[in-house]
Parts: structure tokens; sequence; C-alpha cells
């Protein structure tokens, strides 16, 4: 199917009804959308976004099934954004995903009971997010001083890194029924002010140092530099009046930038350049890592005065306190045996807490009272831990 400026226009125009019905801020929104397709977040949507078209016509239904889900698509929305894909049946295919006359429709998706604990991928929702307290004032209170710090969060794979910075970026616009009480409003005074550009390295475009800079200056809102090079792109970010408001640029999964051939040494030379110009520390990085991204730099032989920047923040278990609140999300009255027995084999790391929940909430909805959660639990749990 070819990309049209229909498509597109479509697309933006369900994601926006979508922001409206839901109260969800936007890029939460094309996350949750991207990851449901089967890809790697939100630039997948930015991709759609450009008029790119998806491969194919199963892809095309799976689109308008889940902006169905999400909010953002009335039945005659859903048939135009079909038919701006070429779709053989659009309005047809609207009915469908609409009807109430049969059970397997996209109606019944749309009552599916939403699970509480999330398994195998970052956290979206802040529902759903438990900890991190003292993570959480560390970040906002380094970037209410000026200059704005620069951060690492640096932890073992599936540790949170994600899942923690989409809920720094978005809690407070999120709304209030959809936090948690213990999530405070006012951690940064002045959020509304602050504008936020993510970087997922694991979207292989961004691993390009063309698509890296179109991506910056499209989020950026910035001019359209002559040529996709660093002179240029130079030229263009190190004016200071693009600096006039509060911006993080969130560079989740860093390690995997920095092992690509195409961002080398004078990438990031050039961003140490544009933190160096920009006005009063108004900009800052916030980056994620495995390892303290200067050690990989020096390992790819991409050592910049970029990465001196940094301020380290381990992410590691979390408190046993905050482990047992989110033990307590779904009311699944553990006893205090049970309690002991997930606190000690999770060893308090969250992903590993909400997977043995979750085997544990499915056994009870079964009505299985026996082990066979804990068994079950202990067989997935062991591969994670090989990783943290």
């Amino acid at each position: 199917m070819a990309g049209s400026e229909t498509f597109a226009t479509e697309l933006t125009a369900a994601l926006r009804r979508s922001k409206a019905n839901t109260g969800r801020a936007l890029e939460a929104i094309q996350d949750e959308l991207g990851l449901s397709l089967g890809r790697e977040g939100a630039s997948y949507i930015y991709h759609l976004r450009r008029g790119n078209a998806p491969q194919s016509l199963d892809d095309a239904e799976k689109l308008a099934q889940e902006l169905v889900r999400l909010r953002g698509l009335d039945e005659p929305a859903c048939a135009r954004l079909l038919r701006s894909l070429g779709h053989p049946k659009p309005q047809a295919f609207a009915q469908g995903l609409f009807s109430a006359a049969t059970g397997a429709n996209m109606k019944g998706d749309l009552d599916r009971a939403e699970s509480d604990f999330v398994t195998g991928s970052p956290i979206l929702q802040a529902r759903h997010f438990v900890g991190r307290d003292y993570e959480i004032r560390r970040i906002f209170d380094w970037w209410q001083r000026v200059p704005m710090t620069n951060i690492a969060i640096v932890g073992p794979r599936r540790s949170g890194k994600t899942s923690l910075t989409h809920f720094v970026q978005h809690i407070h616009a999120t709304p209030t029924l959809q936090r948690r009480e213990a999530h405070r409003k006012d951690w940064l005074p002045g959020s509304a002010a602050y504008r936020f550009v993510r970087i997922d390295f694991q979207d292989t475009r961004l691993r390009k140092l063309e698509g890296l800079l179109r991506h910056l200056v499209t989020e950026l809102k910035l001019p359209t530099p002559a040529a996709w090079d660093l002179d240029h792109f130079l030229d263009i970010v190190g004016e200071g009046q693009h600096w006039g408001q509060p911006t993080i640029v969130i560079m989740d999964d860093i390690d995997r930038g920095l092992t690509s051939g195409e961002l080398g040494k004078e990438l990031w030379d050039s961003l140490r350049a544009v933190l160096d110009s920009s006005i009063s520390g108004q900009l800052a990085f916030l980056v994620t890592s495995h390892l303290d991204p200067a050690l990989l730099a020096e390992r790819e032989s991409k050592t910049s005065s970029f990465f001196a920047v940094f301020r380290t923040l381990p992410l590691g278990p979390l408190t046993e306190t905050e482990a047992s609140e989110l033990l307590s999300l779904a009311q699944l009255k553990f006893s205090d045996e049970e309690r002991t027995w997930v606190l000690e084999n999770s060893r308090c790391w969250p992903v590993l807490l909400h997977l043995i929940c979750d085997e544990r909430q499915f056994a009870l909805a079964g009505g299985d009272g026996g082990d066979r959660w804990r068994q079950e639990a202990l067989r997935q749990i062991s591969a994670y831990l090989q990783l943290l």
C-alpha cells in the first residue's frame, strides 16, 4: 500500500481524538499503539504519521482495530482511515469492528479486563507504576536547577529503566484518576513549560545519522536544514532562540546508539556543543544504559566530552516497602508465608514481581488453590534472572 498525505492526516486526527477521549498524553498513546502493533513504540507511529503506510492489509486492519480500542476512531473515521490505505472493503470492515451482532468483534475487545501487572513490555500507565520514589525525586530535583542536570540511568536489562523514563516524562500531564494516590502533582513546578523529545535506539532508523537528525529537528520543531549532516544541523540548533524553554532529550537504550557505525564520535562531540550553546542551561539529556555511558563510549572508541556531563543514577531492585506496595495492587491476598516467598524469589525486582503476581492472579481466577502458580512463576523468572 502506498503512503499518502490523506492517511497521515486521518491517523493524526485519530491520535488526537484518542488523547481527548482518554485524557492521556499523546506520547503515551503512541508508545502503546506502536507496542500493540508489535513494533518499537512511538517511533513506528511517527513513521506512519509521515505518510508511510503499513506494509500489508493485515497490518492496516490491526492498526484500525487498535485505534478503535484506544477510542481514536468512530465508525465513519475508521472507514476513512482504511479507505486512505486502499482497503478493498473499508466500510464493511469498519462496520464489522463496531457491530454488536457477533461475539467475536472489536466491541468485545473494548470491554476486556485490563491486567494489573505488566510483563514483557515497559510500563506506560502511571497507575501500574510503583516505587522508585528516591530516583523520581532525584531526577526532578536535578531538572529544577539551572543549568539542568544531564542524567544517566544505569541498571541491568529489564530493571525498569524505560518504564521510569516514561513515568517522569508523562506523570505531570496524567489525569488524577489515572494516577496512584502516592503520585504527587508537584514534583516538577512549572512542568507544563517543559518539552520532551524521546529517542528510542531500538528503532534502527534512529541508529543512522540522517534518521536521528531528522527526528530531532522534527520533534524540536526546528527549521529544516539545507542538508542532513552535522554541519547544517549545528547551524540550526546552535541558534539560541530555540532553547527558550526547558527541553529534555531522552535517549533510551543509548548502548545501541553507541554501537552504531553511523553514529560516530563526531555526533557525540556535536551534541556536547549543542549543550554548551543552549541558553541558561535550558537543555538536558536523560539517557538509559546497562553500563556507565562513558565506559561504553570508550569501549566503542567513541570517547567524547559529551559523556563527561552526566550524573549517574543507578537503578537496582525496589525497596521491600515498595515491593510490598506492588503486591497490594490487585488485592491478591497473599498469606504472610506467600508474601515472604514472593519477595525472596523476586529479589524485589519490579519485572519479576509483576510476573509472579500475574501468575498468582491467573491461578486465583481459575480457582486453583494449589502451588502450581509458584512452579510456573519460577520457570518463567529463571530467564530474567540471568539479566539482573
